[in-house]
């Protein structure tokens, strides 16, 4: 783990209630998602810029891991201004991802380019989205307790899915049929059998893609590669015994319930460089991995 006495830790912003996830802009501005409420943009110094938008009066936000969970923003930014956030709607119940045109700080014309209608348990939703390679947008959706969807080619939950940035589903996908999610299997699917992969990222040495996964009984970090089966509910952790149609995760361990996640790439910490960093929210600290050479 992270030895906290060899590192000096900064406060950058403090008093926020309940933030999940945030995304860099440009000119040194954060926009960050709050669970209960609203996107809000800081300046990189802390400061309070703005309220972006205010998901209050259709939100859905009384569960565990409901709310306003994940933001990105554009690889085409500068030019398109588009940000993209990922919330659980109250009515008609269901998971949407909004892209939006960023102006002055504020959030406008709104587009829905992701809408999955789901019962709301209150807990499993996934929620983190990232762009990829060729401006593929990735995003997870747990299984919101519907254990048996994971396996489905036919549901987006316990999945990564993969889109295009204004809603439309790549034809390299691995399970693209006719181009609708709704009929025949789900064309958006990247990954599947996944019980909820609240986090992932892009390795910046080589585009792999790696996500914690909150088990039931045992939690993992996996390599997540296109099209492949990664177990949930058939097995979690290492299987046992082992089923050759499922990917076994890098690592499994008990009760750190992973959350964000991270390839090392910077320079103050050379020898954290290609280690994953992932943090826990049962303890509330960061943790390392070590990536071995096959």
């Amino acid at each position: 783990s992270v030895i906290a006495q060899a590192y000096n830790t900064d406060t950058l912003i403090s008093g926020l209630p309940k933030p999940v996830s945030f995304s860099f802009m440009p000119a040194n501005k954060v926009i960050m998602t709050i669970k209960d409420s609203t996107v809000r943009v800081y300046d990189v110094n802390g400061t309070f810029v703005k309220t972006f938008w205010n998901f209050k009066d259709s939100l859905y936000s009384a569960g565990q891991e409901s709310g306003v969970l994940g933001v990105c923003v554009d690889l085409n930014f500068n030019s398109n201004h588009f940000v993209y956030v990922y919330y659980t709607h109250l009515a008609p119940a269901s998971i949407r991802v909004i892209r939006f045109t960023e102006s002055n700080n504020s959030g406008t014309n709104p587009a829905i380019i992701l809408d999955i209608l789901q019962n709301h348990s209150g807990i499993h939703y996934g929620g983190n989205m990232h762009f990829g390679s060729f401006n593929k947008l990735y995003i997870s959706v747990g299984t919101g307790s519907n254990n048996s969807d994971a396996q489905l080619l036919t549901s987006p939950r316990g999945k990564i899915l993969r889109i295009n940035n204004d809603g439309s589903i790549p034809a390299d996908n691995p399970f693209y049929d006719d181009g609708n999610p709704l009929t025949g299997r789900d064309d958006r699917i990247w990954a599947r059998g996944l019980r909820n992969s609240f986090d992932f990222c892009f390795s910046p040495f080589n585009d792999s893609l790696y996500a914690t996964e909150n088990g039931n009984s045992v939690d993992e970090i996996n390599f997540l590669r296109k099209g492949k089966n990664y177990g949930w509910p058939i097995c979690e952790g290492y299987c046992s015994p082992y089923i050759d149609s499922l990917r076994q995760p890098m690592f499994a361990f008990n009760g750190y319930v992973p959350t964000g996640i991270i390839i090392y790439n910077g320079t103050p910490f050379p020898t954290l460089t290609g280690k994953i960093i992932f943090g826990s929210y049962s303890f509330q600290s960061l943790y390392i991995a070590t990536l071995n050479a096959a």
